[in-house]
């Protein structure tokens, strides 16, 4: 019964469009009319700037951890555990407050990540960090830090149901970014930092 109990708040809590809250009670604004059309933290940044955009990231990123560290504590198993993440990002990425449209589960994934592992957190963050460093764009920091999860788990040897967490995530990482890879391919992608609302 907790575990269906904990599915249930993982995907409602997942749900949560932080962005989006964000943009209507602080800017009267809807963040999903500018840039890539998004509610995550890079499309929050380029059109509200650094401020709402990191407290997006840290609602976004909690919406993961909580559910994920509260399994740990009622000590569900690793596969229980993976399903309940698997949960909190597919509420970020098809929210039913949004009528089933999202985010692309980034910041969500790495509440989950630092709830597991807080090392693979750490080192599949500083992918993320050198990636968007060297250039310039989100998008591509995104695919290589889901990609670099899997890899780290294998290395750190985790449990098994937490590699194939990561291997799911990773494949919703390339439908969610479906967009920006075909404008990567073409040259168009918006690099971070671009303003799209004057």
């Amino acid at each position: 019964m907790k575990l269906y109990l904990l599915i249930a708040i993982s995907y409602l809590l997942g749900s949560i469009p932080t962005g989006y809250i964000i943009g209507k009670v602080f800017y009267k604004d809807d963040v999903r009319k500018y840039g890539s059309g998004n509610i995550g933290m890079s499309n929050v940044f380029r059109t509200f700037g650094p401020l709402p955009a990191l407290f997006t990231f840290l609602g976004d990123a909690l919406k993961g951890y909580l559910p994920v560290t509260l399994a740990i504590w009622w000590h569900f198993n690793s596969y229980q555990v993976s399903i309940i993440a698997f949960f909190a990002i597919l509420g970020h990425i098809f929210s039913i407050y949004l009528k089933f449209k999202g985010g692309k589960g980034i910041a969500t994934t790495f509440g989950i990540l630092f709830a597991i592992n807080f090392w693979i957190g750490l080192l599949v963050g500083i992918v993320w960090i050198l990636t968007l460093f060297i250039t310039k764009y989100v998008s591509l920091g995104s695919l290589f830090a889901t990609f670099s999860s899997t890899l780290f788990s294998i290395i750190f040897k985790i449990d098994i149901s937490y590699t194939y967490l990561f291997i799911i995530i990773f494949l919703l990482s390339l439908y969610t970014h479906r967009g920006n890879i075909r404008r990567l391919i073409q040259g168009k992608e918006i690099r971070f930092g671009q303003k799209v609302r004057q």
